[in-house]
């Protein structure tokens, strides 16, 4: 069938090496896009601010007693 099967082998798990290193890059790049993975801090910072938000909107709409809706 292929005269040198070992050299077929070095071949595929040379590729694949390649594509989990391309893939890990991708992903790491991705990383750095996100604002959460540059200031750490953040996202409880915006779950305070998010918290905080929601409170005063249930404030807002709860309803007054002898008033109709």
């Amino acid at each position: 069938m292929f005269s040198h099967p070992d050299r077929i082998g070095q071949l595929a798990r040379e590729n694949h090496r390649q594509m989990l290193a391309r893939a890990s890059q991708r992903r790491l790049l991705h990383d750095d896009d996100r604002p959460a993975a540059r200031t750490p801090g953040l996202a409880a910072r915006l779950t305070r601010r998010l918290a905080a938000a929601f409170a005063r909107a249930d404030a807002v709409s709860t309803p007054v007693p002898g008033r109709s809706q």
